[in-house]
């Protein structure tokens, strides 16, 4: 699967672990593992459908940015148990921004070249509740 979507994508992407956090209305919270100027791939315990739209709310230092993205893929990787012990789902979902303006463009550029050097991103997602018509 890794191969199929590192082919697609038009930007390399930098690994940001658990250093980055974010939260999907509807969807509670969710990590971004990795990120690019073009898009993003996060981690979350609910469904996300390919299609959905997804406002990303990033805090860098003292600057903040949302951005728009369409969810391009998802799938589960694994299950594990939460707060009441009950087993829920892992999801992972490739995001691919769009329409970004200059300022937003500097801003990911910015955070990405932080990250080759070590930086940190606060960050949190928000689903949006229309899906992107084909064509």
């Amino acid at each position: 699967m890794k191969e199929k979507y590192t082919k697609k994508r038009r930007a390399s992407r930098v690994k940001v672990g658990s250093k980055v956090e974010g939260k999907v209305r509807t969807i509670n919270n969710a990590s971004l593992i990795e990120f690019s100027t073009t898009g993003a791939m996060i981690e979350h315990a609910h469904l996300l459908r390919p299609g959905i739209l997804c406002d990303l709310n990033m805090r860098w230092g003292e600057k903040e940015c949302s951005v728009r993205a369409k969810v391009v893929w998802s799938v589960v990787v694994r299950s594990e148990k939460d707060e009441k012990n009950q087993e829920i789902l892992i999801y992972r979902s490739g995001l691919e921004f769009y329409g970004l303006r200059k300022g937003q463009m500097d801003f990911i550029g910015g955070i990405v070249g932080s990250f080759l050097l070590g930086g940190i991103l606060l960050g949190n997602l928000k689903v949006r509740p229309e899906i992107l018509q084909a064509g």
